[in-house]
């Protein structure tokens, strides 16, 4: 379960585990992002299959908290 930050913490990086690797292969300092069809391939990430896929956020205090999902990858998605 992700932990909500204190009051006065911030949230200021974003980071999402695309491929389930447990490398984070994408940083924001913004809660939303977009992936490229051509990024998710280069992560060997085909259609029509399920990932894990993992957010990890940290605060402006130096907390971190992640939380795992599975995401399938449809091609009506791309």
């Amino acid at each position: 379960m992700l932990k909500i930050p204190d009051a006065g913490d911030s949230i200021i990086l974003f980071e999402w585990d695309i491929d389930g690797n447990g490398t984070y292969d994408v940083s924001s300092t913004s809660a939303t992002t977009t992936v490229s069809w051509a990024t998710l391939q280069s992560l060997g990430i085909t259609t029509n299959t399920s990932y894990p896929l993992t957010l990890r956020v940290t605060d402006s205090f130096g907390a971190s908290a992640s939380v795992t999902t599975a995401r399938r990858v449809r091609s009506a998605d791309i």
